[in-house]
């Protein structure tokens, strides 16, 4: 004996369409029935006959039982039970089905120039500044402490950086008693700039050029977010509102680094540039180098961050040349990229940005940062090394960097993170241990200036 019927023909199958992701015309195909008669059905205006149920249940993939409506288990002849609910079979769509509540988030830039797709490889480094004192410190558990802050300082000089982000200031006591600490003890190389960051608001930007009280070279980044997200549920302000917010920060910059002993950069970031509209976004940033007024003595640093990653890498990449093309005084501007992992894109946008015009990069060693991180440098540049470019940077001894990282940060490096993860040289398979030994020997026999091992993209020695 079956089970009342819980739900009607047209109920059920209306909800085995959306997760098939099939349409009445796919159904009508598939199945062979009238796409009249399927409209019928899905109105609930008649139910179908035997037969035409059948057709429709192998056509869906479900339980003809269940299509009927029943969610009980049927009785059969011997007394069994049989499950009345969609066999596995009826997953032809998505098991997932929320997807239909997103849509795209970013904007394709106009007129886009892509001949920078002709590019296959990047030939020279870009400016490297990691933002691991900031960017990174933020996304821990347990923030370092001004110590353990002053110990990753110190590796990140010893690897090179020459621009280095170490924190908001205004944001903590603790940040702001690093970049004193660094100032006061003359921590920081003549040839290293700082970098901090602020918002737009006149106590934040007054208490970080105090912090920055006597810095031979710093850079000033500061930001308000534009994204049409942010616009509309966080700040609901009109566009013209948010525009006014970032001429306000930027008239207060030049205000305060006129009275404050230093030498200062300016940066400016439209936070959440991947969820603004292209045109609005060099809308805000040449209001902002109105203001500045760049020269070729004095750059000014457009920051395009990938806040969230929306698209994929070679859209962002066209956003990136749009805003190349459009900037005012673009050849006293410094183009700079941020990209966040949200999409496992980090590095490719990287990539793509610089093929598409960007000069400078904003990242972490190994990836840390907020949510699933930022883009990993040590990848980025090695990628360029493994292909005959000097990154500019010093990773020959990528094990000690790692524990100091792993110490100060309490971060845990993946196995398979890739050049230093502990186990992105071993090999497992025979076949691979096989090539990559002989390998090894034709070099030795061919004494092989080219490195070209089987299995192996780098040399590991030259990483330690």
């Amino acid at each position: 004996m079956k089970e009342k019927r819980v739900a009607t023909t047209a109920e059920r199958l209306r909800e085995a369409m959306q997760v098939a992701a099939m349409k009445k015309a796919d159904l009508a195909r598939a199945s062979g029935i009238n796409p009249a008669n399927i409209c019928r059905y899905l109105s609930g205006e008649y139910e179908p006959k035997q037969a035409a149920l059948e057709k429709l249940a192998a056509a869906l993939g479900v339980s003809e039982m269940w299509l009927w409506g029943y969610d009980a288990p049927m009785t059969d002849a011997e007394g069994e039970s049989a499950a009345a609910s969609p066999a596995p079979a009826a997953r032809k769509g998505s098991f997932m089905q929320g997807h239909t509540k997103y849509t795209k988030q970013y904007f394709v830039a106009p007129d886009t120039d892509w001949s920078f797709m002709n590019c296959d490889a990047i030939d020279a480094p870009p400016i490297w500044c990691s933002v691991d004192l900031r960017d990174g410190n933020q996304a821990l558990i347990t923030p370092m402490s001004l110590e353990e802050k002053l110990e990753f300082f110190r590796l990140l000089v010893e690897v090179g950086f020459k621009e280095i982000e170490i924190g908001f200031p205004a944001a903590s006591e603790t940040e702001y008693e690093f970049c004193r600490a660094l100032i006061e003890g003359n921590l920081i190389p003549d040839d290293v700039t700082i970098q901090v960051l602020t918002q737009s608001r006149e106590h934040i930007i007054k208490k970080t050029f105090e912090a920055l009280s006597g810095a031979k070279h710093a850079v000033v980044h500061l930001y308000n977010s534009t994204s049409v997200a942010q616009r509309e549920q966080v700040f609901r302000k009109s566009k013209e509102e948010i525009v006014e917010i970032a001429r306000f920060g930027a008239n207060l910059c030049l205000e305060y680094a006129a009275r404050t002993p230093g030498h200062f950069t300016f940066e400016y970031s439209p936070e959440s540039f991947t969820g603004t509209e292209p045109e609005y976004a060099a809308e805000i940033c040449n209001a902002v180098l109105d203001i500045w007024n760049p020269t070729a003595e004095n750059k000014v640093i457009i920051n395009l961050p990938v806040t969230v990653s929306h698209s994929m890498p070679h859209v962002y990449a066209a956003q990136v040349a749009y805003m190349c093309k459009h900037l005012h005084n673009r050849e006293n501007v410094i183009v700079s990229l941020h990209p966040h992992n949200d999409r496992g894109c980090a590095v490719a946008d990287s990539e793509m940005g610089l093929l598409a015009g960007a000069d400078r990069i904003e990242g972490t060693l190994f990836g840390n940062g907020e949510r699933t991180g930022n883009v990993d440098i040590i990848t980025l540049a090695l990628n360029m090394y493994s292909q005959g470019v000097d990154p500019g940077l010093d990773f020959s001894d990528l094990p000690r960097i790692s524990a100091v990282y792993e110490k100060v940060t309490g971060m845990h490096i993946y196995e398979r993170q890739p050049y230093s993860g502990a186990l992105v040289f071993a090999a497992f398979s025979g076949s691979h241990q096989d090539a990559i030994a002989k390998g090894m020997k034709y070099r030795d026999e061919k004494d092989a200036h080219s490195w070209n091992v089987p299995y192996l993209p780098i040399d590991p020695t030259d990483v330690g």
